[in-house]
């Protein structure tokens, strides 16, 4: 992961570099942008024993959400004839949640029929994150408004609130469970940082945009792109779940001065 966050940070600065040099030249387009994606909660930890205290493999559903809002500077034609740059900063909520599928645990006691019966649950971990988030992307134009683009992205966590349930969904006896109070079907199992991986993630972004001309110094470009996270693809293996697709809108200003 170290190596990973590394090399995000020595091409964010080449190209971080690059618009210090456009800004200088005043070729140089700002202005805010939002952005929507959609996932699954990777900053929860796969270390075993943390999460994962059953002894077993547990699968499961989960989503997260991910919205930001920031700004975004685009640099039309600063690496030559159809390339450009275009890099972000902005702020980032998210909220998900990991639901595993039930699985047969130890036994409970149930006080009515005195009785010991074994238990089929599940649990589910429910995040709440705020992040700092930068991406940096070499835009090459198709033809007429149209640009792919790719780079390197990074994020921090600044903020999470994570939380960790266990519930009884069910026993082995099924005449048993109406014995079982509400109390005793759900426990809290964990919360706070212990849950969460490294603040630190990066990745690939890959985008398509679209640039609509609003005159002669306003551009609405609207995206759609996809993100690969780095370390979920690698080090812990989850393969088509390390990608979140998602779209993005951003209202660039012409900043560069009129010749007297």
């Amino acid at each position: 992961m170290k190596e990973c966050v590394q090399t995000v940070v020595i091409l964010s600065c080449l190209l971080i570099g690059n618009i210090i040099s456009a800004v200088a030249q005043q070729s140089l387009m700002v202005g805010p942008v939002v952005g929507y994606s959609f996932g699954v909660p990777l900053t929860i930890t796969r270390e075993p024993g943390i999460v994962n205290r059953y002894g077993t493999n547990i699968s499961g559903v989960s989503y997260d959400h991910l919205g930001w809002a920031g700004v975004r500077a685009f640099m039309p034609s600063l690496l030559g004839k159809n390339w450009s740059v275009s890099a972000e900063l902005s702020l980032a909520l998210s909220s998900g949640k990991f639901t595993s599928d039930p699985f047969l645990f130890d036994s409970v006691y149930i006080q009515t029929s005195d009785q010991y019966a074994g238990t089929y649950r599940d649990f589910d971990v429910a995040t709440f994150l705020g992040m700092l988030q930068l991406d940096a992307q070499a835009r090459y134009r198709l033809f007429g408004s149209w640009e792919v683009g790719a780079g390197p992205w990074l994020t921090y966590r600044m903020s999470s609130g994570m939380l960790q349930e266990e519930h009884i969904v069910g026993t082995d006896n099924v005449s048993l469970f109406p014995g079982i109070t509400e109390a005793e079907r759900t426990q809290t199992i964990s919360s706070g940082k212990s849950l969460a991986s490294s603040p630190w993630r990066g990745g690939l972004i890959v985008s398509l945009t679209r640039n609509f001309s609003l005159g002669n110094s306003v551009v609405l470009a609207p995206d759609l792109h996809a993100r690969i996270d780095a370390t979920a693809l690698l080090s812990d293996k989850l393969g088509m779940r390390s990608l979140r697709g998602g779209v993005g809108l951003s209202l660039l200003f012409n900043t560069e001065s009129s010749s007297p």
